[in-house]
């Protein structure tokens, strides 16, 4: 059952991160750290996307919502053979005035038979779901709004 979650302030308006995760839901091959060698959006809808991408490890169909009142861009995963749940990404305002506003990436899968973590398509999730490597996509697009990486 592929659970992570990490958060960091981030040195940005609540809206600049706003639009990055939006961006990061359109064009993920600027924010992910590995090869996607297959993008397709299916479909546009007014709060969101259906979208379709692939890597070298993981292959899989997601249900992207927009919410700006609650910060959060859910990728919610379609039709895979090995798990049903979201992940999550989100932007809070400061709690405290000239504080800084707080971004999150959650991970939250889970199996859909008793064998299923067994199967090949669930290892790239388990890796993701690892706390360094959930804290290195959050950091990564940390730096990339800070403009500490230009990748």
């Amino acid at each position: 059952m592929p659970y992570a979650t990490y958060s960091t302030p981030v040195n940005a308006s609540v809206e600049q991160i706003w639009n990055v995760l939006l961006d990061k839901a359109q064009n993920p091959e600027k924010y992910i750290p590995y090869a996607v060698d297959f993008l397709k959006i299916h479909e546009r809808f007014p709060n969101g996307l259906l979208r379709e991408i692939k890597t070298k490890d993981m292959h899989m169909t997601e249900r992207v919502t927009y919410n700006k009142e609650t910060g959060e861009v859910k990728f919610t995963v379609e039709n895979h053979p090995v798990y049903t749940g979201a992940i999550l990404n989100t932007v809070a305002a400061p709690k405290e005035p000239g504080g800084q506003p707080i971004l999150t990436f959650t991970m939250d899968l889970q199996p859909r038979s008793a064998t299923a973590e067994q199967q090949p398509e669930a290892q790239w999730f388990i890796n993701a779901a690892k706390p360094e490597m959930i804290q290195h996509a959050v950091l990564h697009v940390k730096d990339l709004i800070e403009g500490k990486d230009k990748k």
